[in-house]
């Protein structure tokens, strides 16, 4: 588990986060498709997606993988009341081999920062 805080307002930088992928700085995600979003009676923004990436699986491993690309579902909270962008993620496939799970939530810390907490497991 890890933290900081950005230097930067919570809105532009959820935004930012809506916009991740695909981009020219992570040419193994080729795209994202939202596939749940709705509001819930508190005014929370939930959605769910997938992500599609390649792998750099090494020859030797190819045997064991019938897909080289890689697929995670990406749960977010859009809390605007709490200020929060709460983000958990997980691999779908290989999940025989490895288990990736990952939880960033976003909260402002005041008008200008934003604060970063990361966990991966």
């Amino acid at each position: 588990s890890s933290g900081i805080n950005a230097e930067w307002p919570l809105r532009p930088g959820s935004q930012a986060f809506w916009r991740k992928y695909p981009n020219e700085y992570q040419l193994g995600v080729e795209g994202t498709d939202v596939i749940e979003r709705f509001v819930s009676d508190d005014g929370k923004l939930h959605s769910k997606r997938i992500i599609v990436s390649s792998w750099k699986i090494p020859t030797f491993m190819k045997i064991f993988f019938s897909d080289p690309r890689a697929y995670a579902v990406e749960y977010s909270i859009v809390d605007p009341k709490a200020k929060t962008l709460t983000l958990s993620s997980q691999n779908i496939n290989a999940e025989w081999f490895f288990l990736m799970r990952e939880k960033v939530v976003y909260s402002a810390a005041d008008d200008e920062t934003t604060q970063l907490q990361h966990e991966a497991r």
